[in-house]
């Protein structure tokens, strides 16, 4: 909760010539037959597209047991439960360009590659078993090793959060905003 309120101080203001529109809490993610999902927060940039979806926790259970674990942030299977929804949200049309983990002392930020809904595996997304939507070699040698962008302590402040929020408009600006212009005479050609 303290994420999205932090987050939501910069509803309106512009990052590298974006503008966070909305900070969501329960950011539905519709699955087709099998009903929606719900990511805990998604920053949402014009036209309500997802800028970054991040995924916390504080403790979970052990399935079929009672004992609670604590979250870790880069765990395979919070990692893999966010990479689940960016590529469900993929096979909808909408591309993430950036997902991310959180407790309440760390967070692991990911840029999405484009094809991620062809490294899924869509079987266990819809089992819900997280720690096996990802194979491992492309969990540990190409996302972890290209992918990711920030592991870092986690402070509740303004700053940290302005901080993360220019980072990442200022990536999508060089990779997105780029080809969204170059597109745009070709479509007032047609």
């Amino acid at each position: 909760e303290r994420i999205s309120v932090l987050l939501g101080k910069f509803v309106g203001q512009k990052f590298n010539d974006i503008t966070i529109t909305e900070v969501r809490r329960q950011y539905e993610i519709s699955y087709g037959d099998l009903g929606k999902r719900k990511a805990d927060i998604a920053v949402l940039i014009e036209g309500g597209k997802p800028l970054v979806i991040i995924e916390t926790k504080k403790k979970y259970e052990v399935k079929g047991f009672k004992a609670r674990r604590r979250f870790i942030a880069s765990s395979d299977e919070v990692v893999g439960q966010v990479f689940a929804y960016a590529a469900i949200l993929k096979k909808n049309g909408v591309h993430v360009p950036f997902v991310a983990t959180a407790n309440d002392s760390q967070i692991v930020v990911f840029e999405v590659p484009e094809d991620i809904d062809k490294h899924v595996n869509w079987g266990a997304i819809e089992e819900r078993n997280y720690a096996m939507v990802l194979p491992k070699t492309y969990l540990y040698e190409v996302l972890r090793e290209r992918h990711h962008l920030r592991h870092t302590r986690i402070r509740f402040a303004e700053d940290f959060f302005r901080e993360l929020l220019d980072t990442l408009t200022g990536i999508y600006v060089k990779k997105y905003r780029f080809e969204e212009k170059k597109q745009e005479p070709h479509w007032a050609l047609i």
